[in-house]
């Protein structure tokens, strides 16, 4: 969570960057904010996969392996993922409504083309494509952020086909388990390294794109671009809120918890 917190800090000022060339003129708000929310989403994974990890060391120094500890370090994972794409939505819809705004008061553009260069001109090839392409991003990170939300599902899982009363059903194989844990510490291990490497490159597109925005004439391609991109995002990360809020509820039921 404290990820998520400085997260936070660092997209208030980016967006406030967003806000000042808005008020300039500048229409196109939507792809430059994406990479800027999808910190949100991909910046808490990798510090919450190394706690599961940490995590998992510390289980197997004490020995215990029920499902209540198992459980709590599930939920550790899910919280901040599920926060990150509550806080994505608030972030995408706000960009929307600047976008819209904007879109509202399109300068004319025989004007606008007797006026100075810089923000006053139309959008050139070079920042078409690095917008663009910054949206791009979206891909790898619904991949990563599925694999991040499967683990603890797949740990919890584990953990209660263990922790099942003796008889109750055919106990599970060791080949079984030892494929299991392969493949649970291939995915952590995935998860992490792919988490940071992702989140280097968003953080340079987010800072690429509050560059790269200059123009004041709206492009309709990239205009109608973007709102698809928003409304396909935005239903990700509701579906993704809404799986992860389940999680969390199961996870903290199975530790005794009380169900958020």
């Amino acid at each position: 969570m404290v990820t998520l917190g400085l997260v936070a800090v660092a997209a208030v000022i980016a967006f406030g960057v967003l806000v000042r060339k808005w008020q300039g003129g500048v229409p196109s708000i939507i792809l430059p904010a994406l990479p800027i929310a999808l910190l949100f989403l991909v910046l808490p994974i990798p510090p919450a996969i190394f706690n599961m990890i940490r995590g998992f060391q510390r289980i197997s120094e004490s020995g215990d392996t029920g499902i209540v500890a198992v459980a709590g370090h599930s939920v550790d994972i899910a919280r901040p993922l599920f926060w990150g794409s509550i806080a994505f939505i608030v972030a995408m819809i706000a960009a929307a409504m600047l976008q819209w705004n904007a879109g509202r008061e399109e300068p004319d553009i025989a004007e606008a083309a007797a006026e100075p260069t810089g923000l006053n001109q139309p959008s050139n090839l070079a920042e078409k494509v690095f917008l663009v392409g910054s949206s791009v991003l979206v891909l790898p990170a619904v991949g990563l952020i599925h694999l991040a939300s499967g683990i603890p599902r797949l740990v919890m899982a584990t953990a209660m086909r263990l922790d099942r009363p003796l008889g109750s059903t055919p106990p599970v194989a060791s080949s079984d388990l030892a494929n299991t844990s392969v493949l649970i510490s291939s995915q952590l291990v995935g998860a992490m390294f792919g988490g940071i490497s992702l989140s280097l490159l968003i953080v340079i597109a987010a800072a690429g794109s509050l560059i790269a925005l200059r123009s004041r004439q709206p492009s309709r391609p990239l205009s109608v671009y973007s709102w698809l991109v928003l409304a396909v995002c935005l239903l990700l990360a509701a579906w993704n809120a809404i799986q992860l809020n389940a999680d969390m509820r199961s996870f903290e039921l199975a530790r005794g918890g009380p169900a958020q």
